[in-house]
């Protein structure tokens, strides 16, 4: 099935996903492209010295950009950082997919840079944020969208999505400890176990 995505700016692609079966194809279209990727990465940079692999995976655009149907390219570094927020986001789909009452839901998802939230129901009753992150206190980032999706109380069900190696983050009592607020918001956290699980990945 080909994507129905809608082209904003660079780095930018909105999608309307209208039930779990377009999530999972969304998420094997884009495991093939990371496997086209690094097979053109390894082609790149065989041969190449230190200091022209340095430049070569953080300015020069050479890998595809993921949101935009396979058309136009970015740098490297870019490519993985878009790349794990997709992954983040479809994880979340399959999430709210997986709660009895939002089976049915349709949700529109803002990837990339486009600014709005990155997931929200067609109701107006979802709304999430979605990011993936080596430490998740970072810049304040899950403060912020805690403090964010706070400040919209006229939403029923708000989460945050979030893609992060460091496992303490599963465990609600962890944000206690750090003084983080997250009544009526529910923080659910992935690492690589659950995409495997999720989509039986090798």
């Amino acid at each position: 099935m080909k994507p129905q995505w809608q082209r904003i700016a660079a780095m930018t692609l909105r999608i309307f996903i209208e039930d779990e079966r377009r999530v999972d194809t969304e998420l094997k279209q884009l495991i093939v492209l990371i496997s086209d990727t690094k097979a053109l990465v390894e082609a790149k940079l065989r041969g190449s010295d230190q200091l022209e692999w340095l430049e070569a995976i953080k300015f020069e655009p050479f890998a595809p950009n993921p949101h935009s149907g396979n058309n136009g390219t970015t740098n490297l570094f870019e490519f993985v950082n878009q790349t794990w927020t997709t992954i983040a986001t479809y994880l979340g789909l399959k999430y709210l997919y997986s709660i009895d009452k939002f089976k049915t839901k349709r949700y529109k998802i803002n990837l990339g840079v486009r600014s709005g939230p990155d997931i929200l129901s067609d109701d107006l009753k979802i709304e999430a944020e979605v990011f993936a992150t080596t430490d998740y206190t970072n810049n304040g980032k899950l403060r912020g969208d805690i403090q964010r999706l706070a400040a919209k109380p006229e939403i029923p069900h708000r989460f945050i999505f979030a893609f992060v190696p460091d496992k303490k983050l599963k465990n609600p009592e962890h944000y206690k400890s750090r003084n983080l607020e997250t009544e009526g918001i529910v923080v659910k956290a992935f690492d690589m176990t659950d995409l495997r699980s999720e989509f039986s990945l090798s």
